[in-house]
């Protein structure tokens, strides 16, 4: 029988429980259970919620940019009206700094702390009966400038969706009551202009997204009382892009509109919150992971939460405001590591 110090391949320590910090790869045989693991990228988070510091103004459909420690709560709704309050977040609180020129709720936003866009929305009406907008704004750190126009007039489009103020993605979303009125345009910015891309396959609004403008994926929303897209009160349909398709991909596992979503690549990401659609029906606190093939329920957030958006990844991610009963100053913060511990299994 040949030596075990003679023999190649990866060296396996034998300890007691499971290493404080084990890399992507490494294998340990745990004494405490009789288990052989590793360390592996990818499953489901084990992470949890906590809170940070409330925004200095309450809202909802507060469009976001930036991660965990730097990022941008943008404009969005409030009573009595619209907002074009702009504050951002250094890890800790809240600081209102340069207003956004055009306020507006229920529109999008995306990119990082020095280099974001707001796009779409209801403006400047503060009632439900209004048209979307057309309106772009650029943020360069310092200063808002207005940019070229999307092509077609949208509000209620949830999470935006792209990496920097010149890159975006602007799903569907409903360009005027009654509720049927869903657009089903898709378009892409490259830092000058829109340009109309490929529409989805099932037709919604409201909906929670992550990713770029190459490599994203859309996550449940509200579609007609016809059913396009799914139950009025939300759907779990989910929709992957690769940067010139949409694909649909597993569901989740609760269905919803109005949550919000994180994530960098349409291969991991992050849902939470969101107007529930099964019993008991109405604000959610349930979050789910992605890992590019399965969801699975993780932590729940601490306070249960509609219209709310989040930024950053499905790691490290930061969801802020909302609604229920009330307009929100609520900020929580996600953390999860980016290995999980698994049983290697041999036969």
């Amino acid at each position: 029988m040949a030596e075990l110090k003679n023999t190649k391949g990866i060296p396996i320590r034998y300890i007691e429980g499971d290493p404080p910090n084990p890399i992507e790869g490494q294998l340990w045989f745990n004494a405490s259970t009789s288990q052989l693991k590793g360390a592996v990228g990818g499953g489901a988070s084990a992470g949890t919620w906590s809170s940070g510091g409330a925004l200095n103004t309450a809202g909802a459909f507060r469009s976001a940019a930036g991660t965990q420690t730097q990022a941008l709560a943008m404009s969005g709704d409030a009573a009595p009206g619209y907002l074009t309050n702009v504050e951002a977040y250094d890890g800790s609180s809240w600081t209102e700094i340069a207003d956004v020129s055009n306020a507006r709720g229920n529109g999008a936003g995306n990119g990082a702390y020095t280099s974001a866009l707001v796009y779409t929305g209801s403006t400047p009406s503060p009632t439900y009966a209004t048209t979307g907008t057309i309106q772009t704004e650029s943020w360069n750190g310092s200063a808002w400038s207005e940019v070229s126009d999307l092509n077609t007039a949208r509000r209620d489009l949830g999470d935006g969706i792209g990496e920097s103020n010149t890159a975006a993605l602007a799903c569907p979303g409903r360009n005027s009551p009654p509720i049927t009125a869903i657009t089903d345009t898709v378009e892409q910015w490259n830092g000058s202009s829109w340009t109309e891309v490929a529409e989805l396959n099932n037709l919604r609004f409201s909906i929670g997204g992550a990713g770029s403008s190459t490599s994203s994926i859309i996550m449940g929303g509200r579609g007609s009382p016809a059913g396009a897209g799914g139950a009025p009160e939300g759907t779990a349909l989910v929709e992957s892009w690769n940067g010139s398709s949409w694909t649909e991909t597993t569901e989740f596992n609760t269905r919803r509109t109005a949550a919000g979503g994180t994530g960098t690549t349409n291969t991991a990401a992050l849902l939470f919150g969101g107007y529930q659609a099964v019993s008991p029906v109405g604000a959610t606190t349930r979050t789910e992971d992605w890992n590019g093939s399965s969801w699975t329920e993780v932590a729940d957030l601490a306070v249960a939460r509609y219209d709310i958006d989040g930024t950053g990844t499905s790691s490290l991610a930061i969801t802020f405001g909302g609604y229920h009963p009330s307009y929100r100053t609520d900020t929580e913060e996600w953390t999860a590591p980016d290995l999980i511990t698994k049983t290697v299994t041999t036969s």
